[in-house]
């Protein structure tokens, strides 16, 4: 089966088809991102600098690389609308998947990532790699890697994930499969080869999470 079917048919709500004007980056919504910045080095002077394996994630929660091709771009998405719906949406227990997904394409949300979960003795080599192709503008529009728990390799916990760390590797249009299908095939051949999730951003925005409440799986794609 290939990667683009195997999405499709994970695909369990229809979407109307819509315009993207640009992307912003989730770096304008968060602190203590280590990000990386080429007007101060380069890139292999960052990636050496930081390596997801021993950096603290208490000090530093991710660990950021973007495309050049987003530079310059305008935010659009109205992640505060989102919010506003969602409410709305658990006050009247109607919070779920397609619910929430109608709400992020109404109000511009519609980024998304893959959620590689490499094991922490080959995260710094993985995460290089990878970043590397996002810069390069030949794989996605950013890329995020979670540190080390602690700054100790042999004791990291990446969530529920014991002695593996997540990288999020971002596509503009959690509607545009064919993209989205596209992103996960570089990624196969770039040695991310075992299955993994896709979740949509304004999942993250709305409070979905492994285990929640509602019954929501966070990955509207596995691959």
């Amino acid at each position: 089966m290939s990667v683009t079917t195997a999405i499709l048919l994970c695909v369990a709500v229809a979407v109307d088809s819509v315009i993207i004007v640009d992307w912003v980056s989730p770096q304008a919504y968060s602190k203590n991102w280590v990000t990386f910045d080429p007007r101060v080095g380069s890139l292999n002077e960052f990636l050496s600098a930081w390596a997801p394996s021993t950096t603290k994630r208490n000090e530093h929660p991710w660990i950021y690389v973007k495309s050049p091709a987003t530079n310059g771009s305008v935010p659009v998405a109205d992640i505060s609308g989102l919010q506003r719906g969602c409410r709305q949406l658990m006050a009247m227990g109607a919070f779920t998947k397609g619910a929430v997904l109608a709400l992020a394409v109404q109000h511009n949300v519609l980024t998304g990532k893959w959620m590689p979960y490499p094991v922490t003795a080959v995260v710094d080599t993985v995460w290089a790699r990878l970043a590397r192709e996002v810069h390069g503008g030949r794989l996605g529009i950013a890329i995020k890697v979670a540190p080390n728990a602690d700054g100790h390799p042999e004791t990291t916990n990446s969530g529920d994930r014991p002695g593996r760390q997540n990288i999020n590797v971002y596509t503009k249009n959690f509607t545009d499969v064919a993209d989205v299908a596209h992103v996960r095939q570089q990624l196969n051949a770039l040695g991310i080869t075992e299955p993994i999730g896709y979740k949509p951003d304004a999942y993250t925005y709305c409070g979905v999470y492994p285990g929640n409440e509602w019954g929501i799986d966070e990955e509207i794609y596995r691959a």
